[in-house]
């Protein structure tokens, strides 16, 4: 009879857990309908309604899980894949269900390195030598950095601002009130819930982006913006170039202003298929631009690499580099930064509205760091430990 008696009152004590205070069923409930973890970062998963008493089902082969108290998890990813991992409340015998993508930053295969420079010569122009310098090896980005990729960094970092060296800074381009711009030829967007890339521009270049945003970008995944130095020297090819008599060539892969049509997308060549109505001036290299001129930009890797391998290194979208701008690069130096300080940062290899002359390995101009615009993106570098 007491046997009975305690079976009861356990089966009243769990109904009576397992209900709200009006009666009704306690509904169970996550912190998130979706989840990117990325390798070698564990992330949190919380249960935020339910008995307190839980059962997991996953796939092991993609993702791991620690249960750390009643109501949290913490998602590890093992390999790179889409998965799902149900939580089941033991009590009422609901279920929930996340859907999970395991990323990498910057996937592994994206990645190239690029071997040390004893003494090569950057910033060569016509008869001007440039300057001899010297580069410890380092670790490249195959392709300009994607608005997929740079949407996930947004949603890690929880809005399209953050703080360097103390104060507030802008990631992307804003309106004039400060809010995320929103024209046509941004293609990333905030629905409500998270940022993503406008679909069908996955795999196109992060533009707008500022030098602060693309600077903090590369110290989330690890790395960090190119020098100018380092920028040029992967340019045109680095060692593999130099073995090949080709490093001063004037595009990546080639010296011929016809081939360069296989390297480089640039002002003739980038909007044969959108309806652009852009017309050179036969006085000078000012177009003039209409409504569809943003839609020369391309998605990244369409055109042949250079010789080692780096895509769009010209052409596409200009790409951010570390340094202050300075006139010309300093000579016989080891692992040049440029200037301390100054009021604009450089950019690098012209954009689908550039010219030829802008589009070769010594194409650079200069920006405030504060704004971005629709032909500035940028690359990630690693350096080797």
């Amino acid at each position: 009879m007491k046997k009975i008696i305690s079976i009861l009152i356990g089966v009243g004590l769990g109904l009576l857990w397992s209900c709200s205070e009006h009666g009704e069923p306690i509904e169970l409930k996550l912190s998130s309908k979706e989840m990117v973890v990325f390798l070698g970062e564990p992330k949190q998963l919380t249960v935020t309604q339910g008995t307190g008493k839980y059962s997991v089902k996953l796939n092991h082969s993609v993702l791991n899980y620690e249960q750390t108290s009643d109501s949290i998890f913490v998602l590890s990813g093992k390999k790179i894949g889409k998965t799902n991992i149900q939580i089941m409340d033991k009590v009422t015998k609901q279920t929930n269900t996340l859907a999970v993508t395991v990323k990498e930053k910057v996937r592994k295969q994206d990645l190239l390195e690029v071997e040390e420079a004893i003494k090569v010569t950057v910033g060569k122009t016509g008869s001007e030598e440039g300057g001899v310098i010297k580069l410890d090896p380092f670790v490249l980005s195959k392709y300009e950095i994607t608005n997929e990729q740079f949407a996930d960094f947004l949603n890690e970092n929880g809005d399209y601002y953050g703080q360097y060296d103390g104060r507030d800074v802008y990631y992307v381009s804003t309106d004039e009130e400060g809010y995320l711009y929103e024209g046509d030829d941004i293609y990333i967007e905030f629905d409500g819930e998270k940022f993503k890339a406008k679909k069908g521009f996955e795999n196109y270049p992060m533009v707008h982006v500022t030098w602060y945003g693309a600077e903090a970008y590369c110290r989330w995944a690890g790395g960090r913006l190119p020098s100018e130095a380092e920028w040029e020297y992967a340019a045109r090819g680095g060692q593999t170039a130099i073995r090949n008599n080709t490093y001063f060539d004037k595009y990546p892969g080639t010296n011929d202003d016809k081939e360069m049509n296989d390297y480089v997308w640039y002002i003739e060549n980038s909007h044969e298929n959108v309806g652009y109505n852009g017309v050179s001036s036969p006085s000078s290299d000012v177009y003039t631009f209409d409504d569809k001129y943003h839609r020369g930009l391309h998605p990244v890797g369409t055109k042949k690499p250079n010789e080692l391998g780096l895509y769009d290194m010209c052409g596409n979208a200009f790409e951010w580099s570390y340094d202050w701008y300075q006139d010309k690069y300093p000579s016989s130096l080891d692992n040049p930064k440029g200037a301390e300080t100054g009021d604009t940062k450089v950019l690098m290899g012209g954009a689908f509205g550039s010219t030829k002359d802008m589009t070769q390995v010594i194409g650079r101009t200069n920006w405030n760091p504060e704004n971005g615009f629709v032909t500035y993106g940028f690359r990630v570098l690693f350096e080797k430990k």
